[in-house]
């Protein structure tokens, strides 16, 4: 049985995840391809998520810094345009968090702000704070400020890549280290670091953390 699908990929090292049967071709001046693969068979089949984020660890640094940045400045834009107050105001608290992350960043000599990578983590940490808000809200009878956490999360979530499910996570952890040879508890600090660097905006690290725990306990 074949699966089908369609994703965009980066250019890079493609070759030692996708196997033969593929079908390439570059697609704009980004150096982006489209990848279809629809020819590989249901056991090697990546969910497009898995896929994304193993690929997004090829792109050269300075790329990933410059995609959610103008996609954060045109949706405020269009936010505001179409008078869609809850976007407005979710997508400004947005920026008002990442001009603080940039500008300490800035202390420590980075002065291209933070990248796309730390940007995710940010937007990340936002949602689980309001998740957080909501259920104190739910426990303290306030449905109407747990429904305002709950609209401003789907605003963020816009920004972030579709998340992995826990079954995408478990597999992505264990072809981890099995490709890492890791074998004990003291190669988790490198298991993690890896998933990080290759799933960085689409995997819930606790879980995977758990996951990758239970493989080398």
């Amino acid at each position: 049985m074949l699966k089908a699908g369609f994703a965009h990929i980066p250019s890079g090292k493609l070759a030692d995840v996708y196997g033969k049967g593929v079908l390439l071709s570059r697609t704009d001046q980004n150096f982006y391809l489209s990848f279809v693969f629809s020819a590989l068979p249901e056991d090697v089949f990546f969910a497009p998520t898995v896929l994304l984020g193993y690929v997004h660890s090829f792109l050269p640094q300075n790329q990933r810094c410059a995609m959610l940045r103008p996609q954060l400045t045109d949706a405020l834009k269009k936010a505001v345009l179409s008078k869609d107050t809850v976007s407005v105001t979710t997508i400004r608290l947005i920026l008002a968090a990442l001009k603080e992350r940039d500008i300490a960043a800035r202390g420590e000599g980075n002065t291209d702000g933070i990248s796309d990578d730390d940007i995710q983590g940010l937007l990340q940490s936002m949602v689980k704070q309001r998740r957080e808000s909501i259920e104190m809200y739910t426990k303290g009878n306030r449905p109407e400020l747990a429904a305002q956490e709950a609209s401003e999360i789907v605003v963020i979530e816009r920004f972030l890549p579709l998340q992995m499910s826990d079954s995408e996570i478990e597999v992505a952890v264990k072809g981890t280290v099995s490709d890492m040879g890791a074998t004990c508890l003291k190669d988790m600090g490198r298991t993690m670091a890896t998933l990080r660097e290759k799933y960085s905006g689409c995997m819930d690290f606790g879980k995977a953390g758990l996951v990758a725990k239970k493989l080398l306990g």
